[in-house]
């Protein structure tokens, strides 16, 4: 059995939170777990020349049972659903090594394994029963690891997927070695695709598309929008950041917004950034009931908060944006918010295309001798500065968006984007491009038409 596929048990559906109407308390504390040898220990703390790092992932069982990952111990502390602490599981007898992420699905618990600067490093996804039996495991294959942007786990529709940033895809786990594993621009569950989108440099809000549904979240000076989790209904958790005040220091705000299948905001909560000792990098998750649990790290303890949800919340700082996620309409093929005038739009057709078209074939097969490519037909040519962005057909069968930059051997090839069938959302592409060419103009890639590339249009 593999990974992917944990008996094809897709999560059951949660309640929603508890929601209450008048805002009140941030949190809950559910579990106190002590800093010191009869808790949980710190790495580096009271040294200022190491960065402290300590606890890393929670789980909630469907029992309501907390899985707390110990990194400095190399262990799993459980604790039932009162907070009263059960046996620990030892994860060096596994031989499980630096734990970064915990899910818990609906018969299993996963693991990420990352045990880097150890010898054989190791990139794998446990399977471990609930009580601490390891089931299997499976190597997360190139290409989808930290350099690549790998973040951890999250939980689609009876499958485990590798999460990965900059921007959102996700890798779907299958077989001993993942080769049917397959790749998403963003994460797929229950029949909807999750995408989460940059805040384009020509203005405008982090963005998310579900479906044909799009969101966006209001900030003051910056800020991030993401998913959580999704529930068999289409309802969903998704997190949003707000950087509020720049002088004298850097305020954070830090909300979990519920939305039904259609989009309506139902509840917000609050996490009490401020309060924490140092950062961690996984530490939220949705429990059985509903509810939103956090690790929050203290000085002297590291606590399990149950969030509190309202029907709204103010801003934490007065004039800072709303804790809000709006929905509206499916994003349109070209942004209207960067200025496209600057955008040169060279008829495919024209005696500049086939020039630019030639260099950049003929610089091809030098660079890529056993590749190949062809524009037949060529539906566009963009140009800005230095650079071109080109769309066309490789094949009957594939699409190819190609960004080329001038040298002094003409145009050469920066990076490339194919596709067999209608792929991503056309909102997506120019995240992947971005991503790829930063240097590039940001206008060339965000003012794109790629309706033909994705087959939108004919």
């Amino acid at each position: 059995m593999s990974v992917a596929t944990p008996s094809a048990v897709a999560p059951p559906q949660a309640p929603p939170p508890a929601i209450h109407d008048r805002p009140g308390p941030a949190y809950e504390t559910v579990v106190t777990i002590p800093v010191g040898d009869n808790g949980i220990r710190y790495r580096g703390a009271g040294m200022t020349e190491i960065e402290i790092t300590g606890p890393n992932g929670i789980a909630v069982l469907p029992d309501g049972t907390f899985i707390v990952g110990d990194t400095f111990d190399n262990r799993l502390l459980r604790f039932d659903a009162a907070g009263v602490r059960l046996d620990d599981i030892d994860l060096a007898s596994l031989g499980i090594l630096n734990v970064s992420d915990i899910v818990a699905g609906p018969e299993e618990l996963y693991l990420l394994e990352i045990s880097f600067q150890v010898t054989p490093e190791r990139y794998r996804v446990n399977r471990l029963t609930f009580d601490g039996q390891s089931i299997d495991h499976v190597d997360v294959p190139l290409g989808y690891r930290l350099e690549d942007g790998l973040v951890g786990l999250a939980q689609g529709e009876g499958q485990i997927l590798l999460e990965l940033a900059g921007p959102v895809r996700s890798y779907q786990m299958a077989g001993p070695r993942a080769e049917n594993g397959g790749e998403f621009y963003g994460l797929p569950a229950f029949g909807r695709l999750y995408q989460t989108h940059y805040e384009t440099p020509c203005g405008g809000h982090p963005s998310m598309t579900v479906g044909n549904l799009r969101f966006e979240t209001g900030r003051t000076l910056g800020g991030g929008l993401g998913m959580l989790a999704v529930n068999p209904d289409g309802s969903f958790y998704a997190w949003r950041s707000d950087v509020i005040r720049d002088f004298p220091t850097i305020v954070t705000d830090q909300t979990i917004h519920y939305l039904d299948a259609n989009g309506q905001q139902l509840a917000v909560a609050r996490y009490p950034l401020s309060e924490w000792y140092f950062h961690l990098s996984e530490y939220l998750a949705v429990g059985p009931d509903g509810n939103v649990y956090a690790l929050i790290t203290r000085e002297t303890s590291v606590d399990v908060l149950r969030l509190l949800f309202y029907q709204e919340l103010e801003p934490l700082e007065s004039g800072a944006a709303a804790p809000e996620v709006t929905s509206g309409t499916f994003p349109p093929m070209v942004d209207s918010r960067c200025d496209c005038s600057m955008v040169d739009r060279v008829p495919p057709d024209s005696e500049a295309a086939r020039q630019i078209v030639g260099q950049l074939l003929a610089n091809f097969k030098v660079d890529w001798p056993t590749e190949y490519m062809a524009l037949d037909p060529l539906w566009a040519v963009d140009r800005m500065g230095d650079y071109a962005l080109l769309q066309g057909r490789v094949t009957d069968e594939a699409m190819v968006l190609v960004l080329a930059q001038v040298t002094s051997r003409g145009y050469v090839m920066v990076t490339s984007h194919t596709v067999s069938n209608p792929g991503p959302s056309h909102s997506i592409i120019p995240d992947l491009l971005r991503a790829k060419a930063p240097d590039a103009p940001q206008e060339l890639i965000y003012c794109a038409d790629v309706g033909l590339f994705l087959g939108e249009t004919e």
